[in-house]
């Protein structure tokens, strides 16, 4: 696997490794530096993959595997791979397994009395998703930043994806399964648009990768956000910023292709256009009508992942509506119901 991760790197790259000095001629068109023969900028992590030791190579192919998944994650069964996920193949994880209902707190009120921990990564479209629907129905949670390279915090269970919510020592796998259970106890007669609700991880977040990594400066802008957020070593950091950066502009090119996104930025615009005619904007401000439901909550949750990223400011310049109604969406939903102190884990690093 290690052997085979490092050769699709160096295929995809001509057969330039990170940190080589090479003619800046030869290098790929968005990656090349100011001027012919000068190393560009991934050489502080040259020596991670200059080594023809098995040991760089193992923790390459660890390290590549992770860090799509601190970039966004939550794998799906079978070949699901919503937002930044590397490994396309089949998932050998275990499905969602279903909770003992009984266990679980049987209201609202209840599930606000109740211990509540998230285990996530910040940045993570899903996580963020599920976030927005805790704040939304102000349910107080604590958070476990999880390592993307050890995940130790998740050493309790064998479903090794994120999000994880564990109410009262029940745990929870799978944003959009967490919310419907959570939504059947909040609200046990609330309805909401579950075509549209599918249509967000089905669809919508396959355009975020290729845009948040679609150029060598937003891929490393990406990156910094990423490795100040998520709970990372030092060393980690330095090694996520640099090789995850260029690694992941190489995931972006492929997902592009495997959904058929010729043009990544034009994919989000006509993305987010569809959502707002399916809601009905500017007559109707929600999915819900005059008040959110599930499938708002969770499309302002999945937007709200790259709203520090330059395709979040392309996008208010084009689609100005769509900035219009998640603003909208920000009164809404009202200020984080995450409990912080000395309760909340603190991240490594």
């Amino acid at each position: 696997m290690s052997l085979r991760v490092l050769s699709r790197l160096r295929s995809a790259w001509g057969g330039w490794l990170p940190g080589v000095t090479r003619p800046a001629a030869t290098m790929p068109r968005a990656w090349r530096g100011v001027s012919a023969g000068r190393t560009i900028w991934l050489r502080p992590m040259m020596f991670l993959v200059a080594s023809g030791t098995a040991f760089t190579a193992a923790a390459t192919s660890v390290s590549l595997r992770a860090l799509s998944e601190a970039a966004s994650v939550e794998q799906r069964p079978k070949s699901w791979t919503g937002g930044v996920v590397v490994d396309t193949e089949p998932s050998t994880d275990p499905p969602p397994a279903a909770a003992p209902v009984e266990r679980l707190p049987h209201s609202l009120a209840e599930l606000r009395r109740a211990e509540v921990v998230l285990y996530q990564y910040e940045t993570c479209p899903f996580c963020n998703k599920l976030r927005a629907y805790l704040d939304y129905r102000q349910i107080p949670y604590r958070v476990v930043e999880v390592n993307p390279l050890s995940k130790g915090e998740l050493k309790f269970s064998t479903y090794k994806k994120v999000p994880v919510l564990v109410v009262n020592a029940v745990q929870l796998n799978d944003s959009g399964e967490i919310i419907r259970q959570l939504e059947r106890i909040a609200v046990p007669d609330a309805r909401y648009n579950e075509q549209w609700f599918r249509w967000i991880d089905d669809w919508f977040v396959h355009t975020l990768p290729p845009n948040i990594y679609r150029t060598r400066q937003e891929a490393l802008q990406t990156f910094d956000y990423i490795t100040e957020e998520g709970n990372f070593t030092p060393f980690q950091r330095l090694r996520v910023r640099y090789f995850g950066a260029a690694a992941m502009y190489f995931v972006s090119r492929r997902l592009k292709k495997k959904y058929g996104i010729e043009d990544e930025r034009q994919a989000l615009y006509d993305g987010c256009r569809t959502w707002l005619q399916a809601v009905g904007w500017p007559h109707r401000r929600f999915m819900g009508g005059d008040r959110p439901d599930a499938a708002d909550v969770a499309m302002f949750g999945v937007l709200r992942s790259i709203e520090h990223f330059v395709a979040f400011e392309d996008l208010s310049r084009n689609v100005p509506d769509m900035i219009q109604w998640y603003e909208a969406m920000k009164q809404q939903v009202p200020a984080s119901a995450r409990v912080t102190g000395a309760s909340e884990m603190n991240r490594e690093g």
